[in-house]
């Protein structure tokens, strides 16, 4: 998940990263992650405005609200969740434009979890799925956020998703990761796993980690692309 934190006020503004970083951290290997870029003025937000999920947006000491920024990315074609953060401006008295929500300050952590987790859903909704088809002739959906990595076993892989579930299918790796290359973020580490690099732990010269505490080895040949891979979403936190 992609979020804006729009806000001229250094203070509120930190506070909303932190919060933001920890629930990330408590929800890490149900989500995908939460990549957050700041923006303590208006004008960085405006100028070559960016797609985010959700914006958080408060700016009092510039002769523009929050709201009228909101009024020009949505202008601007901007497409994301928007939440006005009331503070010195009550924003909740205001005619605001439709589908805007707001997260008063001081920030609760509760209500912040509650955004966020819609906001997610409806990312969810949007996102393409893959089918799973189990060797006992099961089959149902899931999107990519939901695969944690997948590890392959004589004729079968075992797939491992969020929320403790697993499933088993028949199949090669070779020819179940020739069906997922449209899920960018869907790499080998080796010949035989498969993993979603949104999802790693920590990644290390000759392994990574994955939630729970599962290790694999990763291969010189898939190793570079792996951790380019990594080091983009990292930078995008």
């Amino acid at each position: 998940m992609h979020i804006a934190i729009c806000d001229d006020n250094v203070v509120d503004r930190k506070q909303l990263e932190r919060l933001l970083k920890r629930l990330g951290d408590s929800l890490r290997g149900q989500i995908s992650g939460l990549y957050v870029d700041s923006y303590g003025n208006s004008n960085a937000v405006m100028d070559t405005p960016m797609d985010y999920d959700v914006y958080f947006v408060d700016y009092n000491s510039e002769g523009k609200s929050g709201l009228d920024i909101v009024i020009s990315l949505m202008k601007a074609g901007k497409t994301g969740r928007y939440v006005l953060c009331p503070g010195i401006i009550d924003y909740e008295a205001m005619s605001t434009p439709d589908g805007v929500s707001f997260l008063r300050k001081p920030f609760s952590p509760d209500a912040l979890a509650s955004i966020i987790d819609e906001v997610e859903q409806s990312i969810k909704d949007k996102e393409p799925t893959m089918e799973i088809r189990e060797d006992n002739g099961n089959s149902f959906r899931i999107h990519e956020s939901e695969f944690l990595y997948a590890t392959a076993k004589s004729r079968f892989i075992t797939i491992a998703m969020t929320g403790g579930r697993s499933a088993t299918i028949l199949c090669t790796m070779d020819n179940f990761y020739s069906q997922l290359q449209q899920y960018p973020y869907l790499l080998l580490t080796t010949g035989k796993v498969l993993i979603n690099a949104a999802h790693i732990v920590s990644l290390g010269a000759f392994s990574v980690t994955m939630p729970g505490n599962v290790k694999f080895p990763v291969f010189p040949l898939y190793r570079g692309y792996l951790k380019y891979i990594y080091k983009k979403l990292q930078n995008m936190e």
